[in-house]
C-alpha cells in the first residue's frame, strides 16, 4: 500500500481516486499530483490502495510550528496516526496479512515518513521511501539527489531543531534502514532541505516541487534530463510499487502474478 504524508499546513483537497481506490484527500495537492501521475493509465498497480493519514495528524503550518515550537508535537501526531492507520488496514486483511508499505512524503510529511518507516521496519513491513523537501536531509545519504542534495535539512541543525521544537537524536535512523529503497529529492537553496548559506528564506525553491516547468536534475553537478521532475518521480513510484509486490511475494513464498 501507498502512505501518502503531506506538507506542514496542508488539508483534505475532497475525494480522490487513483486507480480503482478513493480517498478522502488528505494527501494534499501536491502529493495527490504525484499520486495522480503515478496512477493514471496503469492497470497494473490500479488496486493498489492507497491509505489515507486523514487528520489526526496535525500537519500544523509554518507559523505555528515556529511561534509554538510544535512541529515536534505534529510529527509524532502523524507518525502515530500513520501507524495506527496502517493497523487498521492490516487488521481488516486477513490472517497473517502484512502489506507492505510504500512512503510518500512532502517538506514537514517527509520528517514523518522518517518516524513511519523506523516502526514500520521493526515490523518487516516497508519497502520504498519517496521524500521531497525533507527537512531532515542528510547531505550524501542514500537516495538523496536534486540540485540541493549537498544540502543539510533545517532540523539537522540545532538551531533548526530548537526553535522548531524538534528532537533531531534519531535522525538518521531512517538512513540506518536495511532493504528500503529511498530517493529524496531537495531543491537548492530549499530553506527546509538545503538549509547553509545562502538558501532562499522566501522559501520559493520550496514551493516548485512537482511544478509543470521543473526539469528534474540528479545532483547539482549534473544537466537536468528533458524529463520533468513529476514524470519522474511518478515513474519511480511506481517502480516502487513493484519492488514492495515482490518483496512481500519472497518474504510469503507468493508467486507473482
Amino acid at each position: 500500500m501507498v502512505i501518502p504524508i503531506r506538507g506542514s499546513g496542508d488539508g483534505s483537497i475532497g475525494p480522490q481516486r487513483y486507480g480503482d481506490m478513493v480517498t478522502d484527500g488528505w494527501e494534499g495537492a501536491t502529493l495527490s499530483r504525484l499520486l495522480t501521475a503515478t496512477y493514471r493509465d496503469q492497470t497494473a498497480i490500479r488496486a493498489v490502495p492507497v491509505l489515507s493519514v486523514g487528520s489526526g495528524y496535525q500537519a500544523v503550518g509554518t507559523a505555528d510550528g515556529i511561534r509554538h515550537r510544535s512541529f515536534g508535537r505534529s510529527v509524532a501526531s502523524g507518525v502515530a496516526t500513520a501507524i495506527a492507520a496502517y493497523d487498521a488496514a492490516r487488521s481488516e486483511g486477513s490472517p497473517g496479512c502484512a502489506p507492505m508499505a510504500v512512503l510518500v512524503g512532502f517538506s514537514q510529511g517527509a520528517a514523518v515518513a522518517h518516524g513511519v518507516a523506523v516502526e514500520l521496519a521493526k515490523r518487516s513491513a516497508v519497502a520504498a521511501a519517496l521524500l521531497m523537501g525533507d527537512p531532515l536531509q542528510k547531505p550524501g545519504a542514500d537516495g538523496v539527489m536534486g540540485t540541493g542534495d549537498g544540502g543539510e535539512g533545517v532540523w539537522r541543525n540545532p538551531v533548526g531543531a530548537f526553535v522548531s521544537g524538534v528532537d533531531d537524536r534519531s535522525a538518521d535512523a531512517f538512513y540506518a534502514l536495511a532493504d528500503v529503497r529511498r530517493m529524496s529529492v531537495c531543491h537548492s537553496r530549499d530553506p527546509v532541505c538545503d538549509f547553509r548559506a545562502g538558501t532562499d528564506i522566501s522559501g520559493h525553491p520550496h514551493t516548485t516541487y512537482l511544478a509543470d516547468s521543473t526539469k528534474f536534475q540528479t545532483s547539482a553537478s549534473t544537466p537536468p534530463l528533458q524529463r520533468t521532475e513529476l514524470a519522474v518521480l511518478a515513474s519511480t513510484l511506481r517502480s516502487d510499487i513493484r519492488w514492495a509486490t515482490e518483496k512481500y511475494n519472497r518474504a510469503f513464498g507468493l508467486t507473482a502474478i
